[in-house]
């Protein structure tokens, strides 16, 4: 029996690792035809915090019964060119089903036109296989809590002004150390709740400090300051969120 199957129950191309997601706190959808990705991605999912719960899809087919009968989902990840996905037409049939559904692109492609198809069919993220573990949770964090994540090798065609601005460099230079402490976890893909108890500090205070960050930065919303602190290196270093936490 395989360690997938000794987990959880197998119906057909259905995995479903937990005995229910009906008591998680956030239910993670996986569509992906490589079995020893799902496994890779199996281990890394449950680093995204408390109550994780995660569901998988190994077929188009699959998916769509997954979508039908799974009443509470609050993240697809796909790679709708792995065989048996369906394409572009599984992405569109899971919109046209859950309109609401935030759907992160998982590809071994790093072409900047598959990046442009996937963000033109909605989806909010689009991560390469080769991404390592600690940025993988970052953007999928930066997209549950209402972001858009692309690679940031992306960044300087497509967020060009934002994100590699001289004028926001120098002003992000000149934010206090805390302010550089909340776009450094701002950068990680954590959300106001998650800043406040690593900082010790109140949310409405880390509300304060955002709204600094944003007029500091020259960006409209937190989607494009994470993209310009990530494009200035924000977020990369491991050591920064360590002595945050």
């Amino acid at each position: 029996m395989s360690s997938a199957t000794a987990r959880g129950k197998t119906a057909g191309p259905v995995t479903l690792l937990r005995d229910s997601t009906a008591t998680s706190e956030t239910t993670v959808l996986m569509a992906d035809a490589q079995v020893l990705f799902r496994a890779g991605m199996r281990q890394l999912l449950p680093a995204l915090g408390p109550g994780v719960g995660v569901i998988e899809a190994g077929s188009a087919e699959a998916l769509m019964a997954l979508i039908e009968r799974t009443p509470h989902i609050d993240l697809l990840l796909i790679d709708p060119s792995s065989p048996g996905m369906g394409g572009a037409t599984a992405v569109q049939a899971v919109r046209s089903a859950r309109p609401a559904l935030p759907i992160v692109i998982l590809s071994a492609s790093e072409d900047k036109g598959a990046v442009d198809r996937a963000l033109a069919l909605g989806a909010r993220g689009y991560i390469t296989k080769t991404t390592p573990g600690e940025l993988t949770l970052a953007a999928l964090r930066l997209v549950l809590s209402g972001g858009t994540y692309v690679p940031a090798t992306f960044l300087t065609q497509h967020f060009a002004q934002p994100a590699a601005s001289a004028s926001a460099a120098a002003a992000a230079a000149a934010l206090t150390p805390r302010q550089r402490e909340v776009l450094e976890l701002l950068a990680r893909g954590c959300p106001n709740k998650e800043i406040a108890q690593r900082l010790g500090m109140a949310v409405g205070t880390v509300k304060i400090h955002m709204t600094a960050i944003l007029r500091a930065l020259e960006v409209k919303n937190r989607t494009q300051a994470v993209l310009a602190a990530m494009a200035m290196g924000f977020g990369q270093d491991r050591n920064a969120t360590a002595q945050a936490a």
